[in-house]
């Protein structure tokens, strides 16, 4: 996204006050002076703001704050990290409104932060709408899961709200697969071929003393890998053939991959948790991370993501098996050495 020259001048137009002007005075000066200014400009980086005219003012005021801390050339060419700081400055703001004694006010800010984020919500139900649901239920399921990460959010702990919201709506996405079970829209034929691939599995681990990889499935129930890996992904409703229920480790309080990538409501209540999860992912290389950030953060399916990466859908499968293997290593690493990763 860039800005149009009118923008720009708008904005250096801005700044210019901002240094001219008293700090004191000069976010209520700058609102009045060049109150359609900043509407302008506000309205370019933070588009939701537009529909609400409380949340409207509070980004005017944060977009002044801001000029008043640009640097004299400003960041002109980068509109997109002036909508992250307002953004994030916006959270700041509404988040000590929720920490008040207010009921009023923390009811008003908790629905400005739904505003501010329902875009996000949707836009992870959409991840989900193939499937088979109704987009009108995965959108209300999404909602749910935002607000509930609202109500559960601890701004003290240096989590971003975007990453918990996000982990939680997922989290509720698939909870809400999960419950529904087959459901009516996965074929019979890939039924049968799941049912048949999980007891090869079990047959094969048995007999290799590892798990099997999806062409040795493939081979052993006379199925093309392609339509093995379909038939696992459906049938788990595309939760890979390692189920997020597995044991992710040794230890004996039965820690499983669901604790620490975003697979339900529980998971996202335990800040440390979460912060551990985000020290692991980090802690992969860049392909892999991705992939385990795109098939848990944002719902992908193995073919979305090999479509991102111009790779196999078999190629991502087994990357993605590698990726859990070094998570699994990680966290056995961690508890051998007496606990988990510091923080």
């Amino acid at each position: 996204m860039t800005m149009s020259p009118e923008e720009a001048r708008w904005l250096r137009a801005l700044q210019q006050s901002a240094r001219d002007t008293e700090r004191a005075e000069a976010l209520s000066e700058l609102v009045a002076r060049y109150g359609h200014t900043v509407s302008v400009v506000l309205a370019r980086v933070l588009p939701d703001s537009t529909r609400s005219p409380r949340l409207r003012a509070l980004g005017e005021l944060v977009l002044c704050e801001i000029a008043l801390a640009l640097p004299p050339e400003g960041t002109l060419d980068l509109p997109t990290a002036i909508r992250q700081w307002v953004r994030r400055k916006l959270e700041k703001v509404l988040f000590r409104q929720i920490q008040s004694d207010d009921e009023e006010s923390i009811e008003a800010a908790q629905a400005e932060l739904v505003f501010l984020y329902d875009g996000l919500a949707l836009s992870l139900a959409h991840r989900f709408s193939e499937r088979g649901e109704p987009v009108e239920d995965l959108q209300q399921v999404a909602r749910l899961g935002l607000l509930r990460a609202l109500r559960r959010f601890d701004a003290e702990r240096g989590v971003r709200f975007a990453t918990y919201a996000t982990q939680s709506v997922v989290g509720e996405l698939k909870k809400h697969f999960r419950d529904r079970g087959w459901g009516v829209h996965v074929p019979r034929s890939l039924q049968e071929v799941n049912l048949a691939a999980r007891r090869a599995s079990d047959t094969l681990t048995q007999q290799l003393g590892r798990s099997p990889t999806v062409d040795e499935i493939a081979g052993s129930i006379g199925q093309s890998p392609e339509m093995t890996l379909e038939a696992l992904e459906l049938g788990q409703q595309a939760y890979e053939l390692l189920s997020l229920d597995e044991a992710a480790g040794d230890d004996e309080e039965g820690t499983v991959m669901g604790d620490f990538i975003a697979s339900g409501a529980g998971a996202t209540s335990d800040f440390r948790d979460l912060a551990e999860a985000e020290t692991i992912l980090d802690a992969l290389p860049t392909r892999l991370r991705k992939i385990v950030r795109w098939r848990h953060l944002e719902g992908l399916s193995q073919t979305e993501i090999a479509a991102r990466l111009e790779i196999s859908q078999m190629h991502v499968s087994r990357l993605y098996r590698r990726a859990i293997s070094m998570i699994h290593a990680s966290l056995a690493d961690d508890e051998s050495s007496g606990g988990r990763t510091p923080q």
